[in-house]
């Protein structure tokens, strides 16, 4: 950004002479009143450092810095007067947090050694906020992937009770082939083509597995939701995860393009169906029901995706701290309290809304909105 400097006065030859003053070293950019000042903040800003005047007409220097302070909080905030007066310099501080205040006429050496501080203010501001934004994306990079291991650690109980049974299956057809050898008979075609849907199966859960373990994709790519939802629940239900479960689905025959990196996109569904299946304890097999659903509005552009269940739904006290990391009411072998957080930030990270509806005793609605891509 370099050092760009705005300085903001109501006095025409204060504000000249400051602009030749300090354009040698600077790039100023100057303007007569708050209003102005603000104007020009918006349309050539931001600006690293910014000085204004503190007694002027219609809108003060504290005024004037406190909106700067609101449009930029890293913006230095530089205030002169002429008049030493306590009370407003307080006010100025402390509404306005300035970083100097300077009596006038300020010395040229006095004013340029200052200006060189307040640059080097906000570039150290600047490599603070750098730096932890890098730390917060660490830190919710490594929210996603414990997420993603607890996921597949429940995924993977079910996969290995289903590897159990294709084990069984297997064995038995293995022996039923060895018979036949024994027997001098070649295999019966039906016992080869048992074993050749074992391998399909076995094939099946290898992929759904690996698909899960691999890092989510880089940057937002366009998918069709219809067919990730349809290709999601094909995997889950040959973990078993609606064994005992009456699973409605609704889905357009057109695609549904939006633009939400696939992982991401599954991630979302995994942990929506997850917490949809995990609410039917204690209730009867007859009344477990899901429904998903996608709708896409063509005339608004944006598409809802819903996932609703009959379960035991959501006390109206626990509806606002759902979406809080490590809130869960699930034992501690079932739930990390990650899975909505991690759902409603992937949602709002690629410009979608989340809600829930939901009755204790009558089931809840989780609905996605996002986008729409043109077909």
């Amino acid at each position: 950004m370099g050092k760009r400097l705005l300085i903001v006065d109501d006095e025409p030859l204060i504000l000249h002479g400051l602009t030749r003053t300090l354009q040698t070293q600077f790039e100023v950019v100057s303007a007569q009143s708050g209003p102005e000042g603000l104007d020009r903040f918006s349309q050539e800003g931001p600006f690293p450092v910014v000085i204004s005047e503190m007694r002027m007409p219609g809108m003060s220097g504290t005024d004037f810095l406190g909106h700067v302070r609101k449009l930029a909080p890293d913006t230095v905030r530089i205030l002169l007067s002429g008049n030493l007066d306590l009370e407003a310099m307080l006010s100025a501080v402390n509404e306005g947090t300035v970083f100097r205040v300077l009596v006038k006429p300020a010395a040229p050496e006095l004013l340029t050694s200052i200006l060189q501080d307040a640059f080097d203010h906000y570039r150290l501001a600047m490599q603070d906020r750098v730096l932890l934004q890098s730390k917060l994306e660490e830190v919710r990079n490594q929210t996603y992937h414990l997420e993603r291991l607890a996921t597949m650690g429940t995924l993977a109980a079910g996969v290995g009770h289903e590897l159990n049974n294709l084990a069984q299956v297997f064995q038995s057809t293995l022996q039923l082939i060895k018979g036949d050898v024994e027997a001098d008979q070649p295999p019966r075609a039906d016992h080869l083509r048992r074993l050749e849907r074992v391998g399909d199966h076995l094939a099946h859960h290898a992929t759904a597995l690996l698909r899960l373990a691999r890092k989510p994709s880089e940057g937002p790519i366009e998918v069709d939701l219809a067919l990730v939802v349809a290709e999601t629940l094909e995997m889950l239900k040959e973990t078993g995860m609606f064994k005992r479960i009456n699973l409605n689905v609704c889905l357009p025959q057109t695609p549904v393009r939006i633009r939400v990196p696939r992982r991401e996109l599954e991630q979302v569904l995994l942990n929506l169906l997850r917490n949809a299946s995990d609410a039917f304890y204690g209730i009867p097999d007859c009344a477990a029901h899901i429904l998903v659903s996608v709708e896409p509005d063509w005339k608004t552009r944006r598409m809802r995706l819903t996932v609703k269940d009959s379960g035991c739904g959501i006390p109206p006290d626990q509806l606002e701290v759902i979406f809080q990391p490590y809130f869960t009411t699930k034992p501690p072998d079932r739930g990390t309290g990650l899975g909505l957080p991690v759902v409603k930030q992937i949602v709002e990270e690629n410009h979608g809304c989340i809600r829930v509806e939901s009755q204790a005793g009558h089931g809840s609605t989780f609905c996605i909105e996002w986008p729409l891509l043109e077909a």
